[in-house]
C-alpha cells in the first residue's frame, strides 16, 4: 500500500507540471525564478540525502519534484519573472543561509526545521507575485502539488 501511495504521489507531482508548462508557453503564467530555483535545490538535496541513506522509494518522490521544478526554472529564465527585487534577494539569501545551517549542523531535527523554513521562504516571492498579479500563476499546478504532498504523507 505504501508503494502505491508513493507512486501515486510521484505521478501527481510529475503531472502537476503539465498545466504550468502549458500556461508558461501560452504566456499566461510567469514563474518567479527565485522560488523555483530554491525549490529545485531543496528537492535535489533531499533526493541525494535519501539516496545516500538507501531510502530509494522516498527518493523517487523527491526526484520527481526536483525534475518538475527544474523544468520550470529552465522555462522560467526565458518566459518567467526573472527580475530580482530587494525582497527576492532577501528571500534567496535567507534560503541559502538555511541551506548552510542545515549542512553545518548536520542534525536530523534541524534539517527538517531548516527544510520547512527554506520551503516557506522560497514560497514568499511567488506568493507576493501571485498576490500582485494572480493571472500570472496556474492554480491547478499548486492544487495538484498539494495533493501529491498529501498522498506522500499518507504513506
Amino acid at each position: 500500500m505504501q508503494n502505491i501511495l508513493l507512486i501515486g504521489a510521484s505521478t501527481i507531482t510529475l503531472a502537476s507540471v503539465i498545466p504550468y508548462i502549458r500556461d508558461i508557453l501560452k504566456g499566461t503564467t510567469k514563474p518567479n525564478i527565485v522560488s523555483w530555483v530554491t525549490w529545485t535545490l531543496l528537492t535535489a538535496i533531499a533526493t541525494a540525502a535519501e539516496y545516500s541513506v538507501h531510502e530509494y522509494t522516498v527518493a523517487i518522490y523527491t526526484a520527481s519534484a526536483a525534475v518538475t521544478t527544474a523544468m520550470i526554472v529552465f522555462l522560467g529564465f526565458k518566459y518567467g519573472y526573472a527580475r530580482y527585487t530587494s525582497f527576492d534577494i532577501i528571500c534567496q539569501i535567507s534560503a541559502l543561509i538555511g541551506f548552510a545551517l542545515w549542512w553545518i549542523f548536520n542534525n536530523p531535527a534541524l534539517a527538517v526545521i531548516a527544510s520547512v523554513t527554506i520551503d516557506l521562504v522560497a514560497a514568499l516571492p511567488t506568493i507576493r507575485h501571485a498576490w500582485i498579479d494572480p493571472s500570472e500563476e496556474t492554480s491547478l499546478t499548486y492544487a495538484m502539488c498539494s495533493m501529491g504532498e498529501c498522498w506522500q504523507f499518507l504513506r
